[in-house]
């Protein structure tokens, strides 16, 4: 397979299986280890790489923020490693995921939200109805 490196098998889409040399004692269970590393690692790359392309294809409002040492370094490191092209699109997946971590309170906040806005609205309309006197009149 031409796309396979040397010691896996399998396509992009499907399974990997990677060859060990079976060696004795702590030797093995490295090589054991190193294998399933290598195996999460691509698998996580690869999904990351499909949410922040999804991500990069539904980016059209701006947000300007400040954020704190150890947040830009979060940043720089999924720069660093490939993941995002630019601390804008980090930070664009960083929110997305979080949101998506999140997303049985932002439920309940739009909920709550809603009922706000009304109240606002029905509030608004009360004084709307209401003839309000000048402050000169006083």
């Amino acid at each position: 397979m031409g796309n396979s490196r040397k010691g896996e098998s399998g396509s992009q889409d499907g399974p990997r299986v990677i060859a060990i040399e079976v060696a004795k004692g702590e030797a093995a269970e490295n090589a054991v280890a190193d294998a399933c590393c290598e195996v999460v690692a691509t698998t996580l790359g690869d999904s990351l790489r499909n949410t922040i392309a999804t991500v990069r294809n539904k980016r059209d409002n701006v947000v300007m923020v400040r954020v704190g040492r150890d947040s830009l370094a979060r940043l720089d490191e999924l720069v660093d490693c490939g993941l995002t092209n630019s601390r804008s699109e980090a930070a664009a997946f960083l929110i997305t995921e979080g949101i998506k971590a999140r997303n049985d309170l932002y439920e309940k906040m739009a909920e709550q939200s809603k009922v706000i806005r009304q109240a606002k609205e029905r509030l608004k309309a009360l004084l709307d109805d209401e003839v309000v006197p000048d402050s000169d009149d006083e």
